[in-house]
């Protein structure tokens, strides 16, 4: 096996698909299922601290031993409310125990959830006793519900992207639900439940449970491959496969030790956005050559190892086979006739017609008629997986209500009702945080009405700035992100210089933000909200919207318009200020009474 072929392939792989696998390895580093250390490192370098109150814990250093002790007869309480620590490189500040992430990862690692679990259920339990059998039993069963249900499972599913990566250029986002479409989720959980217990069973004995590591490190990729095969089999292939392999890649695990030693340097961030994706290229190599021997020397097991066109191109006459009744001129779609140039510009750059007719929905089934035969070119031009020649039959997920379509054209009227109504449900999302985090309801934002506009407007601009892009979800989604960033910075950029330096939102102590105006955490809400209007929220709201009479839709607009002029008027001069909203000074006392 040459492993400097293998490193070298590793690199072109992760070229070719960087941004793929920098999320996919963050994620799964995230959630605890591979190079924890990594992410770990990362955290603990930006000094993220624990928060724990409501009389519990309060402690940046707390840990499992410390919630044991408290839990179960620690007399201490601490008696410091801690503000966290945090590092700022320039306008970038690295966070500390803020927001959702934060809090909910400090939850986990420190067990903080734990302790919050228990005193819940010993206020309903008759005695303490009795609270801690039901705590430990509830913990048990959920711990390993998730563990092995969803996260474990999520590295199957990674390991699926990343060798599909390998021989084709394009990965589909619908990828990720591959087990769920072939029906063996429970299954491949089964699979690696099964490999968890064996390893765990030989780490009694010291130098067996590292010898098992390495026996076993394939069963993933096994089942990525061929999810349907059994888990007895699964283990004795992966244990077959790397008899007399095992010091090999423990070898070539201490060659990018180097590259850890960097990481360790760049506080994590080396490992998250280029060790960790290249080792998880370099172990695909390493998989294929090995599967590739196995079929060779025909060792016990190895037809199970059956995807055949994931490791090659299939034949044209194979593939003609398989999409013979995409590839028929019958069902083509006929493109309509032809727009004037203004109207034309407009539908094709920002998706905005005057108004909807039959020939602009023709427009849209011609569209994406286009999108379908373009994505069976992909495949016929061995740029895609050819998913109707895997081992076992997909099932289609995609049930959607009827004509739910992002390939569409949204008239004036729809453009202005969206508006509000993503204002609105943004104004309905900060108001309800404040009200569960702070125990009282909040109008958030500057104006006076239920809306907030950068919720509105950023939905918008998603649909309308970024309507070229909705063919490829994958840019759709980073261009959303950076749109939104962009916004929402010089938003509260302007509000500021504005209304003498006042803030309607501050994100110091979030990690990773800027002048406290935009973070990580919220441009990746932004992100996914952007995902759901263009995919779902949009087409379902304009399906609704064109069922409506124009002379009911048009009266409505100009309602909405001019009570959001008035109020944009009279903000201007009194905007919306108080306690939650731009003091936050006072609401950090308000807490720290409430604490003590």
């Amino acid at each position: 096996m040459d492993f400097k072929k293998m490193k070298k392939n590793a690199r072109g792989v992760l070229k070719k698909h960087y941004w793929l696998f920098v999320m996919v390895c963050l994620f799964a580093s995230m959630i605890g299922v591979d190079n924890t250390d990594a992410f770990a490192r990362l955290r603990s370098a930006l000094n993220v601290s624990v928060d724990v109150r409501n009389d519990v814990i309060y402690n940046s250093e707390a840990g499992l031993a410390d919630i044991y002790y408290y839990v179960f007869g620690d007399e201490e309480e601490p008696d410091t409310y801690g503000t966290g620590k945090y590092k700022k490189i320039g306008p970038v500040e690295l966070g500390r125990a803020d927001g959702v992430f934060a809090k909910t990862i400090n939850g986990i690692t420190s067990g903080s959830f734990l302790v919050r679990l228990f005193y819940i259920i010993n206020s309903f339990a008759r005695s303490e006793s009795a609270a801690v059998v039901i705590f430990l039993a509830i913990i048990i069963l959920a711990a390993f519900f998730v563990w092995f249900f969803i996260c474990r499972v999520v590295m199957v599913i990674s390991r699926r992207l990343f060798l599909e990566s390998r021989l084709y250029a394009v990965i589909p986002p619908g990828r990720i639900s591959f087990l769920i479409r072939v029906r063996k989720w429970f299954h491949v959980a089964v699979i690696l439940m099964c490999s968890f217990f064996v390893q765990l069973a030989w780490w009694f004995t010291i130098a067996g449970g590292f010898i098992s590591y390495y026996a076993y490190i394939l069963v993933p990729y096994i089942a990525a491959e061929n999810p349907d095969i059994p888990a007895k089999e699964a283990l004795r292939l992966s244990k077959t496969m790397m008899k007399g392999r095992k010091w090999k890649l423990f070898c070539m695990h201490l060659s990018f030790i180097g590259w850890k030693l960097l990481g360790l340097v760049t506080l994590g961030l080396l490992d998250t956005f280029y060790t960790v994706p290249y080792m998880t290229a370099f172990f695909g190599e390493f998989y294929a050559a090995r599967r590739a021997e196995a079929i060779e020397e025909k060792l016990p097991g190895y037809e199970f190892l059956n995807d055949r066109y994931l490791f090659e191109y299939a034949e044209q006459e194979t593939l003609y086979g398989a999409y013979a009744d995409m590839l028929t001129d019958a069902n083509v779609v006929e493109q309509p006739g032809a727009r004037s140039r203004i109207g034309e510009f407009f539908a094709s750059v920002f998706g905005i017609v005057l108004k909807t007719s039959k020939r602009e929905k023709a427009w849209c089934e011609y569209e994406e008629d286009q999108i379908r035969r373009h994505t069976i070119e992909k495949v016929m031009q061995y740029e895609a997986y050819p998913r109707r020649l895997f081992t076992l039959p997909e099932k289609n997920i995609s049930v959607r209500p009827e004509n739910l379509h992002y390939i569409r054209h949204y008239s004036l009227s729809s453009i202005v009702i969206m508006f509000f109504a993503f204002s609105f449900v943004g104004w309905i999302w900060e108001v309800s945080i404040h009200l569960v985090e702070d125990g009282m309801f909040v109008n958030r934002g500057v104006m006076h009405g239920p809306w907030l506009p950068i919720y509105g407007s950023g939905a918008l601009m998603i649909l309308i700035v970024l309507n070229r892009f909705r063919k490829n979800p994958w840019l759709e989604f980073l261009l959303a992100i950076v749109l939104c960033g962009v916004v929402e910075y010089f938003t509260s950029w302007l509000l500021e210089v504005n209304h003498g330096g006042t803030k309607w939102w501050d994100y110091t102590g979030y990690f990773i933000n800027i002048n406290g105006r935009i973070c990580a955490e919220g441009l990746l809400v932004f992100g996914i909200g952007g995902m759901a209007v263009v995919y779902f929220l949009g087409p379902l709201l304009d399906n609704v919207l064109r069922r409506i009479r124009g002379r009911y839709i048009f009266p409505l607009c100009a309602i909405l318009v001019i009570a959001f002029a008035i109020d944009m008027i009279y903000s201007h001069y009194h905007p919306n200020m108080g306690v939650g909203i731009t003091d936050y000074g006072a609401k950090k006392i308000i807490d720290i009474v409430g604490y003590l």
